[in-house]
């Protein structure tokens, strides 16, 4: 078992590469779990871990679920409060993180139900919607360039690990996305207020879909809107303006699923 006591410690600056940069993460093929239920939550799905990092008070909390953690992981390593306090991204560190190998991006045919985010830039919107996927049955996340990372430590505990019971996708562009799963026969509707948007719950919801959600503040391009079978919007009372990205998601999924 190794011990890391230093901030300063060369292995403490690799962690926070792999928190800060998806460029590392992806390099590495790993991310960062923060918290004993994401490690165990990852755990369950099958995840492989690297290694676990831990604190002597987490140990000493939490004595069976440490070892295994410990068990489960290639390496172990007793770090200091001190450490994991420079390492958490929260305002209360958890004591505990494992570090886990990113999941194959095997290509994939069309799916039956897929989402598109188009430059939704919140980690908090990103898990939650990959959440709300896997939870309806979604099988597909497809992120496109100016996105938040679905493996940053904000998303992941967002998704609460559902980033690795789905399949997320990445692309340079949402339009080409939709051209390409068009193509495929899937049906594209991209949630927006434009001119000709029609009520979900008036779609026909036969065949593969893609629901395409948009930035937080600026929602979809009109180029990505064009590129889609047809627009839609979600009926709500009129005492509310709108409803954030993740909210939206998880509405017009429920409605779509199969």
């Amino acid at each position: 078992m190794e011990t890391v006591t230093s901030r300063a410690n060369e292995r403490v600056k690799e962690i926070q590469r792999l928190c800060t940069d998806a460029a590392a993460r992806t390099e590495k093929g790993l991310c960062v779990l923060f918290g004993e239920k994401l490690c165990l939550e990852a755990l369950r799905l099958g995840v492989a871990l690297a290694e676990v990092w831990f604190t002597e008070d987490a140990q000493e909390k939490s004595p069976r679920e440490t070892k295994r953690l410990i068990g489960a992981a290639g390496n172990a390593v007793l770090m200091s409060g001190s450490v994991d306090e420079k390492l958490s991204y929260q305002k209360t560190p958890q004591g505990v993180f494992a570090v886990a190998r990113l999941p194959k991006r095997d290509a994939s045919d069309a799916p039956a139900r897929s989402v598109i985010l188009d430059g939704v830039q919140d980690p908090a919107n990103v898990g939650a919607i990959i959440r709300s996927a896997a939870a309806l049955g979604w099988t597909e996340v497809t992120l496109s360039e100016g996105s938040a990372d679905a493996f940053s430590p904000k998303a992941l505990r967002a998704s609460m690990g559902a980033a690795f019971a789905v399949r997320v996708a990445y692309c340079e562009s949402a339009a080409e996305k939709i051209k390409a799963l068009r193509e495929k026969g899937v049906t594209c509707m991209a949630t927006a207020l434009s001119k000709g948007s029609v009520p979900i719950t008036d779609t026909n919801r036969a065949g593969k879909i893609a629901l395409v959600i948009g930035n937080e503040g600026n929602g979809l391009s009109d180029e990505t809107i064009a590129a889609c079978d047809l627009s839609v919007i979600i009926p709500i009372s009129e005492a509310v303006e709108s409803l954030n990205a993740a909210a939206a998601s998880a509405v017009a999924m429920w409605e779509l699923r199969e």
